[in-house]
């Protein structure tokens, strides 16, 4: 299960906008002054509970400042985890006072745990450090109150100092001072300090959400706020984002992906404040990075808000709260269906009391009934290819369940149907190949066709919702290719690799398509860029080498089947074509030596008793040659066998044995063979070309031929 943390975080955005006294900030870049920051990240308390990615948002903060505001790593200071000390903050809190210049611009920013001390009725937000105690804070020394930090800005700003404050401390997680201390924490922060701005990452009677869901583990705010500052939020693009901007931005933003918890970023300050300068190469790369996002929900600590929400219940929410919970720790989300987290979550009536925590718990069940499509869907976002026995029925099922748990309001709410679709789609897909392998079919038959055609539509109708999936372009190309529509799957892939170019299952597809459209150098192209991303992929170099076996050229040929006996020597077909190679080369003995090989490791494999009796008949040991054939034929299915009986008949003519060659001349003529050009020079047939039989045998299959 994918666990995601709440949390909220401090951001002091400074800049001061008084026209008289204290300058005002219109730019983030001015020669004539230095840039200082102070930032503290703690996911890892020695005793309160830890957060998750406190300390990641932290670091990349400190990274944005560095590499796009061009701020000396000298005056960065960036205190994570155990090093987030009161000793080691005030301490460069004292520093910068000591040596900040009127101009100057401080960002001072917090990821990390806020709270009340519940044992006194004053009002005493405190930012909790790495070593805050866990039973009673003011028993310790290790944080720092909200009043003490604004008397450190104050004195920054007395020095005419410009203060950017950015605060991501409101989280939940079971703390001394409960949903009060996080409310009452925030509601400090918010209020108005004189000439400094502030952001923050939510109002007083909200959360601060983390988790997976956002760049792989960030607090949904600071991943927000560093790609709006990069450029995301330029709406006026004239390459710097104002304050007004950067808080339009993480609105929508935040908002729209906390749903259906709340989280609304606060921003205090001159909103024509400009706070980040744009890199065009920068936002370039951001908005094709953005372009391939796969968005995904994730589960959020609910510890502290299902605390709230028993608080006052009665015992009938109480015993269903109990129930879903066991169910939801034991994963029996939706069976069985009156005995599992979904029947018991529906069971807890909503409300006004305890609508914040059902938020929660709707979102943390939604994205566990994801978890099965995931596993399903993300190999294929890392270039790696599905396990196919999992069950893509349920996955599809929780998939529909958790979409109508969100809401149609959500903004998940056209992937998951995307999704769903896709995964239906493919599955009727996998099941047709399965079948066409079983029975060795490469066509179609009506009734698989038609499923084909519907599910063709639903796959359209799946990249419609999600139109950057590339799973989505893949199934495309795959279900194309299954129906023999080698032009439609080569768009498709086309497409596929465009969006994730670095998965080597799509070039060794290609490969296969191309050489479908007989288009040998595409094939060796793509076969080649499978095995520069997969250099052990087996398929792709045994399917080259076979390719360049295709084209005749042998040499390249041996060369990657012998690659591919390196990395698989257990494979029967790899020694059974080298045999077909040196038959070639007219190194038959080699081809002999190869056969038996192949024979060795596959005594039910038709075609090295083929390529065994090819080599023999090339020896002219006619005798061996067709004990081979014969024992190819007994193996081989009857829709394969056409070649082998034409071969049974010239090797038989060739022995002076009529009666048995016209015999086998007739089957492979009753099974499809058509070349007469070919039969009418053959000289392996002409001890049976003259006879009566052989020519009513033509006039019968070729007659306007004769």
């Amino acid at each position: 299960m994918r666990k995601v943390l709440l949390y909220c975080l401090l951001v002091f955005s400074g800049s001061v906008y008084s026209q008289r006294g204290v300058e005002t900030v219109t730019n983030v870049e001015n020669n004539n002054r230095n840039i200082w920051a102070i930032i503290v990240g703690i996911s890892n308390y020695l005793e309160v509970k830890d957060l998750q990615y406190a300390d990641q948002d932290a670091t990349l903060f400190a990274q944005y400042l560095e590499k796009d505001l061009s701020v000396p790593k000298n005056n960065i200071k960036l205190f994570i985890n155990e090093e987030a000390t009161r000793f080691n903050i005030v301490d460069e809190l004292y520093h910068l006072n000591e040596i900040v210049k009127p101009n100057d611009l401080v960002y001072i920013y917090f990821a990390g745990h806020g709270d009340l001390e519940a044992k006194i009725a004053k009002e005493n937000a405190l930012l909790l450090l790495y070593k805050s105690l866990s039973v009673s804070y003011l028993k310790g020394t290790d944080f720092i109150s909200v009043m003490e930090l604004k008397q450190w800005l104050d004195n920054l700003t007395e020095k005419k100092a410009q203060i950017v404050f950015i605060s991501d401390a409101c989280h939940a997680g079971g703390l001394i001072g409960g949903a009060e201390g996080q409310e009452k924490t925030t509601a400090a922060l918010t209020s108005e300090w004189k000439n400094q701005t502030k952001l923050l990452s939510c109002q007083a009677n909200e959360l601060s959400f983390e988790g997976k869901e956002w760049g792989g583990g960030r607090g949904l705010f600071s991943y927000h706020l560093i790609e709006g500052l990069q450029g995301l939020a330029d709406t006026d693009e004239d390459k710097g984002v104002s304050l007004f901007e950067i808080q339009s931005y993480l609105q929508t933003q935040v908002r729209k992906q906390a749903f259906p918890n709340r989280q609304t970023p606060v921003a205090v300050g001159n909103l024509d404040q400009i706070l980040g300068r744009v890199n065009t190469q920068t936002l370039l790369s951001l908005k094709e990075r953005k372009a391939k996002n796969y968005p995904i929900l994730a589960s959020v600590n609910a510890k502290g808000i299902e605390d709230k929400l028993l608080a006052n219940a009665d015992s009938m929410t109480r015993y269903f709260y109990v129930q879903y919970k066991r169910n939801f720790d034991l994963k029996n989300y939706t069976q069985p269906e009156n005995n599992c987290a979904l029947y018991f979550f529906n069971k807890i009536s909503v409300t006004p009391e305890n609508e914040d925590a059902i938020r929660v718990m709707r979102r943390n069940l939604a994205a566990v009934l994801q978890e099965k499509a995931m596993e399903i869907i993300a190999p294929l976002l890392e270039g790696k290819e599905t396990y196919r026995k999992l069950d893509w029925i349920t996955a599809v099922k929780e998939l529909r369940i958790a979409k109508e748990i969100l809401g149609n309001k959500h903004y998940l709410n056209n992937a998951l149907e995307a999704r769903a679709l896709f995964l239906e789609a493919i599955n009727d897909c996998n099941n047709i190949y399965d079948v066409t392998e079983k029975e060795h079919r490469i066509n179609l038959n009506k009734s698989e066709k038609e499923i084909i055609a519907k599910n063709v539509t639903k796959l359209l109708y799946s990249e419609k919702l999600e139109p950057n999936a590339p799973y989505i372009q893949f199934a495309l190309g795959l279900i194309h290719q299954l129906d023999n529509n080698p032009l439609d799957a080569e768009k498709y892939y086309l497409k596929y690799i465009g969006i994730l170019p670095n998965f080597a299952k799509a070039y060794y597809n290609m490969g296969i398509l191309y050489k479908s459209l007989k288009k040998s150098e595409k094939v060796i192209e793509y076969y080649k860029k499978a095995i520069v991303l997969k250099p052990n992929y087996y398929d792709a170099i045994f399917n080259l080498a076979s390719a360049y076996d295709d084209l005749q050229e042998y040499d390249k040929a041996l060369e990657y089947y012998q690659i591919a006996i390196k990395i698989d020597s257990t494979d029967a077909e790899i020694y059974n074509n080298l045999a077909s190679v040196y038959y070639h080369q007219n190194l038959y003995e080699k081809s002999i030596e190869y056969s038996r090989k192949s024979i060795s490791l596959n005594p039910k494999l038709p075609k090295a008793y083929e390529n065994l009796g090819i080599a023999y008949s090339g020896l002219s040991e006619f005798g061996k040659a067709t004990e081979n054939f014969e024992k190819a034929l007994s193996l081989s299915p009857k829709d394969e066998t056409t070649s082998l009986c034409y071969n049974l008949a010239c090797l038989y003519s060739l022995q002076k044995m009529q009666k048995k060659s016209l015999k086998y001349f007739e089957q492979a003529l009753q099974k499809g063979f058509n070349n007469f050009e070919h039969i009418k020079i053959d000289t392996d047939l002409d001890n049976i070309r003259q006879t009566p039989q052989f020519k009513a045998l033509l006039q019968k299959y070729f007659p306007e031929k004769n």
